[in-house]
């Protein structure tokens, strides 16, 4: 997964992480605060990160959690 930040008063980032994914190449784009929220409140080192579409919500759920847990933080997609 490649992960690229830009903000104009503070400049870009780019880093690639390891990730399973099963699927088309997609580009999705989030606010980036809305996912550091959840990132500094789970303890888990790993999350699960879902996606449908660049038009749906994202949902993430800590690493950990099994399936119908009721943790779950759910993020929409910006235009890119």
């Amino acid at each position: 997964m490649s992960i690229h930040s830009s903000l104009s008063d503070t400049g870009e980032s780019e880093e690639t992480l390891s990730a399973e994914y099963s699927g088309e190449v997609m580009e999705i784009g989030f606010n980036a605060t809305y996912m550091l929220e959840f990132l500094r409140v789970v303890s888990d080192e790993q999350v699960t990160f879902l996606v449908r579409d660049p038009n749906s919500a994202g949902e993430l759920r800590p690493g950990t959690a099994v399936e119908g847990s009721s943790y779950r933080y759910v993020v929409m997609p910006m235009r890119i």
